[in-house]
């Protein structure tokens, strides 16, 4: 069926189809090497500083593929006890600063997602779900609400006057 003329088996010739192709050069963000081996499962030397970066990449593949090695490496032990990881440490120091994007801290919180028993990292996703900032306020506040956590009351509590709606329906939630 074609919009252009009624659903019957008439043989109606109408329209045109048309191909666009684009012929300058691209503006994408060239991806890091390291990442086609990455997203494949591959093991590839890749520097700290590169996957925390990379949690900033345009191409959201490339940043959901640095998450995921940097949730593997800041995760807590299977029998869910705290390690210390300098991947942990860095991206806690990413999630605490201000003077990083809010795409970038964002992705650090969903990186620190298995380390839900560091009472460090908890306590800054607590301050964040407490904040002015609406895109990680909402994510801090999920985040918290995933967990269970018992100390989300006060933060969720606080942001249900918030003047986003998505703050205020991850603090009802």
């Amino acid at each position: 069926c074609d919009w252009q003329h009624r659903d019957h088996k008439a043989n109606a010739t109408v329209g045109r189809l048309w191909k666009l192709t684009w012929t300058g050069a691209s503006a994408a963000a060239p991806r890091p090497e390291w990442w086609v081996p990455l997203a494949m499962g591959q093991p590839a030397a890749v520097k700290l500083s590169e996957l925390v970066d990379a949690l900033d990449h345009p191409a959201r593949q490339v940043r959901l593929t640095a998450l995921q090695r940097l949730a593997d490496d800041a995760a807590d032990t299977p029998e869910g006890r705290p390690v210390s990881s300098p991947a942990r440490t860095r991206l806690l120091e990413a999630l605490a600063d201000p003077e990083q994007s809010t795409r970038l801290r964002v992705h650090a919180l969903w990186a620190l997602r298995r380390a839900a028993k560091d009472e460090p990292v908890v306590g800054t996703v607590r301050s964040l779900a407490a904040g002015a900032e609406a895109a990680l306020a909402s994510q801090a506040l999920r985040w918290l609400g995933q967990r269970g956590d018992a100390g989300a009351r006060e933060p969720a509590l606080a942001q249900l006057d918030h003047a986003d709606a998505v703050v205020r329906l991850q603090a009802a939630a």
